[in-house]
């Protein structure tokens, strides 16, 4: 891919307010498999779940919603939301977010080449 297409392409999600920072597609399929793992070490998923800032971010917004968060208290931090959501919903979030990043890279990289 051509430096100005890819320029262009940028540019076009910055001013469509469509940047997205992509999840490592290997971050979350690691974080799905420890997950899977009946004797996985809940400390070492949640440093994993910290070390992605988009799944980190969407861990505490779940977390947040009003049919895990009854009480309203505000959950700020992903110790917390992993607690309160349980360990089948952060792995189904990895695996919608590993679904949802090759869906966009797919389609960016048809967009680029119809350029």
């Amino acid at each position: 891919m051509e430096k100005s297409a890819l320029l262009s392409v940028l540019a076009d999600e910055v001013e469509q307010g469509r940047l997205v920072f992509p999840t490592s597609i290997k971050a979350a399929i690691n974080i799905k498999e420890r997950l899977d793992d009946p004797d996985c070490n809940l400390d070492f998923v949640i440093l994993l779940i910290q070390d992605e800032p988009l799944l980190s971010k969407k861990v505490v917004a779940v977390a947040n919603s009003v049919v895990f968060n009854r009480s309203g208290r505000k959950v700020t931090n992903v110790r917390a939301a992993v607690t309160l959501i349980g360990m089948q919903t952060v792995r189904n979030l990895a695996a919608a977010m590993v679904s949802q990043q090759l869906t966009k890279l797919q389609s960016k990289s048809e967009r680029v080449a119809q350029s």
